[in-house]
């Protein structure tokens, strides 16, 4: 598996160039919504004129792989680095599948039972490292089914053991279950030390 190939690279751009078109579309339609005048253009028309004032001649999706790969960016390798420690350290079923790992397909040949703990790390360093691929199955027509039919790929080789290897293939769905849970037990977590210090 490849992650240097020309193929590759292409489309990590594309991803990076879909990304800054969402965050330039949210920003121009917080514009408008802030300006009191939000009420005097429809969201057909917003678009329209956006697309125009981006000099794109094609139609640009603001819910797009670009911002779902930035979600994933901040929703894991951002949380995993701050709040390491309040994942779980645990394979069970139940806990397994409450965190949405048990939807995602993985090897880890040198973890015969991976924890949560285990799997969310090597997903991070996949992701801080480059190596993922997205796999977008043709024939996909409606945005809505982007979070179910879209799977990333991820890849990790422990630095210090080559034969160390990582590789996962999830929907979105269950990468965003897992970006979820972590959120949420990094959120409860600083509310609990605001309300200690208050």
């Amino acid at each position: 598996m490849s992650f240097d190939d020309f193929e590759s690279e292409k489309d990590a751009i594309d991803l990076v160039t879909n990304s800054m078109f969402s965050v330039d579309f949210l920003k121009e339609i917080s514009d408008l919504i802030f300006s009191g005048k939000g009420s005097e253009i429809s969201v057909s028309e917003f678009y329209t004129q956006w697309l125009a004032n981006s000099g794109s001649k094609e139609h640009k999706i603001p819910f797009n792989l670009g911002i779902l790969t930035s979600y994933l960016y901040t929703g894991i390798l951002l949380t995993k680095e701050r709040w390491f420690n309040l994942i779980p350290n645990d394979s069970s079923d139940e806990n397994l599948t409450d965190w949405g790992l048990s939807e995602i397909e993985y090897q880890a040949p040198k973890k015969a039972t991976p924890s949560i703990r285990y799997v969310i790390k090597r997903i991070r360093n996949s992701l801080g490292h480059g190596y993922i691929k997205v796999d977008v199955p043709e024939g996909i027509n409606d945005k809505s089914e982007l979070m179910s039919k879209v799977f990333f790929e991820f890849y990790d080789v422990n630095m210090r053991d080559a034969t160390d290897t990582f590789h996962a293939r999830a929907n979105l769905n269950a990468l965003s279950t897992i970006i979820k849970k972590l959120q949420g037990v990094a959120h409860k977590d600083v509310r609990e030390r605001v309300e200690v210090k208050a």
